[in-house]
């Protein structure tokens, strides 16, 4: 069990680092949005947009479920 250690170790680390880039990206598509919508281009901005993303529940559901299973 001693050399999973370090696999256990570098999984947690590469799951917050995944997890502030995600993050990152929400922070900059919300201040991106929040802009559009004050310099009144809202409009522009639905025209645009390919497609409308899912709810977090649904993107994030499979993570919750696997944090959950770790000992």
């Amino acid at each position: 069990m001693r050399k999973f250690r370090g696999v256990r170790y570098s999984l947690a680390i590469l799951m917050v680092v995944n997890f502030i880039a995600v993050m990152l990206n929400s922070i900059i598509y919300l201040q991106a949005t929040n802009y559009i919508i004050a310099q009144r281009q809202a409009s522009l901005l639905v025209e645009r947009l390919e497609r409308i993303p899912f709810a977090p529940s649904t993107t994030f559901g499979c993570l919750r479920s696997y944090l959950l299973e770790l000992p």
